[in-house]
């Protein structure tokens, strides 16, 4: 089977904190896609219903942020950014 799934981590902003990976159990491969940078400690995703956006928070002091960023052919392009109302935001839905 093919999998494709996105992960999130601890980068600064201008890292790789948001990447695309395909996993190929059969092969046993594990292949990085894409990735994009711009989001500092982008950790928790959440791809939307209908996988046309993906969701980050931005973990920081004093307020973090989420941010919505469409999937495109192309990878992802940041579309909005909100405050989290709070510190370190940890989790989506």
């Amino acid at each position: 089977m093919i999998y494709t799934f996105y992960t999130g981590s601890y980068a600064l902003a201008d890292e790789p904190g948001i990447c695309l990976f395909r996993l190929d159990t059969e092969k046993q491969t594990l292949e990085r896609l894409e990735s994009f940078s711009g989001i500092h400690h982008p950790s928790y995703l959440c791809l939307g219903r209908e996988c046309g956006m993906l969701y980050a928070v931005q973990e920081q002091v004093p307020e973090g942020m989420v941010h919505g960023l469409a999937v495109t052919e192309t990878g992802l392009e940041l579309r909005s950014s909100l405050s989290s109302g709070g510190a370190d935001p940890c989790h989506l839905s």
